[in-house]
């Protein structure tokens, strides 16, 4: 966990690998306390990721992907309306 702290301030400059930082983090803390049975109250890499500054820019990135999502399906619904009528 050390090693994520250290490199998130440049990581967090990259969505793409912030992201993926992200995913992986939580799939690590998914593994630990699931198949492992990682006590919940020790240290977890969720702690990093929910760190107030960090947090904030998980959800603008999050907002932003979202939005996107959002536009690129009301694109198709709206040209697949124009078809129809």
């Amino acid at each position: 966990m050390e090693k994520m702290a250290s490199d998130l301030p440049a990581v967090m400059e990259d969505e793409h690998l912030f992201c993926h930082l992200v995913d992986e983090a939580i799939f690590f803390d998914h593994e630990l306390h699931q198949i492992y049975d990682y006590p919940a109250g020790l240290n977890s890499s969720m702690d990093i990721l929910t760190v107030p500054k960090v947090f904030e820019r998980w959800i603008e990135i999050e907002k932003k992907c979202k939005m996107f999502s959002m536009l690129l399906f009301l694109k198709m619904f709206f040209s697949v309306l124009i078809i129809l009528f």
